[in-house]
């Protein structure tokens, strides 16, 4: 990976500021899923912002990118086993935004970890959410089934069911 920001720890998880002056805050908390059974599973859920939070005339920064994918990758080192969550904030009207640019993250990252997002019909209602998971965890179709299952249970009128994806399994 090429040039990144220097990552400052917090109690959270880490801040960095750019050479242009914004301050990025990625933090770390738990989150809790369902599983088929309706027992609560641990998982932790990423997220990021930046300081001012609008800005004009913003100009593509790599480091900001690879900075970002140290911190999960360093985050799956320490963490082999835990499914890590990721939401893209829809407030503005940038969560399918965020979505794509994370989705491209996601692949040039190369590393062995694999994401699952939560399904179309739900990215059209603007939930636009992912899981990811080390390819070696030994629970990974464990945190995968307990994902859907809980977005399932969060949207019970919308027609998509964990079923598609327990069929994927099979």
């Amino acid at each position: 990976m090429s040039s990144r920001y220097s990552l400052i720890p917090t109690k959270e998880g880490y801040n960095f500021t750019t050479d242009s002056g914004l301050t990025y805050c990625l933090y770390f908390t738990s989150y809790y899923l369902k599983d088929s059974n309706g027992d609560d599973i641990k998982v932790m859920s990423f997220g990021f912002y930046h300081e001012p939070h609008k800005i004009s005339n913003r100009k593509y920064d790599g480091k900001i990118k690879n900075t970002i994918l140290h911190a999960i990758l360093e985050f799956f080192q320490r963490n082999p086993e835990i499914g890590l969550l990721f939401f893209c904030d829809t407030c503005d009207g940038y969560g399918r935004h965020r979505k794509i640019t994370f989705n491209k993250w996601h692949k040039e990252a190369n590393a062995p970890i694999e994401k699952f997002d939560c399904h179309e019909t739900y990215n059209k209602e603007g939930f636009y959410t992912s899981i990811l998971v080390r390819s070696d965890s030994p629970l990974k179709d464990y945190y995968v089934s307990a994902f859907y299952a809980t977005i399932d249970e969060f949207f019970p009128d919308i027609d998509q069911s964990v079923t598609s994806y327990v069929a994927i399994l099979q």
